[in-house]
């Protein structure tokens, strides 16, 4: 009986062997240190952004956490549209001091729990560069939100500077997207984010 042999593979002949693949060759110094630079500048780029990018988060994390606390907690909440010292009308000057200026409530909105989780929605995760813009902060919107230990949380938002103020403390800018947003949801309350504000 002839001996059997293994089935052919296309390609093979039959007593030779197929070549070896060639070994890759070490790195030469001059790659490992190319490779070596394009680590350390992508570790430096990612320290730099963390550094950047970091304290304008933790600050974002930190003020939403407050105001969305005081939301949360509150017993009652409020959105009050009103007037400004530095409106300009045909009957005062341009400017009123503060003693001598009585605000006017245009329109005050006492919200829903849905609207009270709306509003909190409006608050996303972004980053709070924390500066102030040059502009005279002509607020025209207050958000009240009355604590059960009889304390009122304040929010004032001032959309033509893109600036807010809490509870009378120094005003910075909004943390990114935080106006649009805000301004949706305080439209979608019959409100005037962008004026004219005037008693209807």
């Amino acid at each position: 009986m002839p001996p059997e042999f293994p089935p052919e593979i296309p390609g093979l002949v039959r007593g030779v062997r197929p070549p070896r693949r060639k070994k890759r060759p070490p790195f030469s110094p001059k790659a490992l240190f190319r490779r070596l630079l394009i680590v350390t500048l992508l570790l430096v780029a990612l320290v730099l952004a963390a550094d950047i990018l970091g304290k304008p988060f933790a600050r974002c994390m930190k003020l939403r956490h407050t105001i969305k606390d005081a939301l949360a907690s509150a017993t009652q909440v409020r959105v009050i549209e009103h007037s400004n010292a530095w409106d300009k009308t045909l009957t005062t000057p341009p400017y009123v001091p503060a003693r001598d200026f009585h605000e006017t409530i245009y329109a005050t909105v006492i919200l829903t729990p849905q609207q009270i989780a709306e509003l909190r929605a409006s608050l996303p995760i972004s980053l709070d560069f924390g500066h102030e813009t040059k502009c005279r902060f002509q607020d025209h919107h207050r958000i009240e939100a009355l604590q059960p230990d009889g304390t009122t949380f304040t929010l004032d938002l001032c959309f033509r500077c893109g600036e807010l103020r809490v509870n009378g403390e120094e005003k910075h800018i909004f943390p990114l997207r935080w106006e649009k947003k805000l301004s949706e949801v305080l439209a979608s309350l019959g409100l005037r984010p962008d004026g004219p504000w005037r008693q209807p």
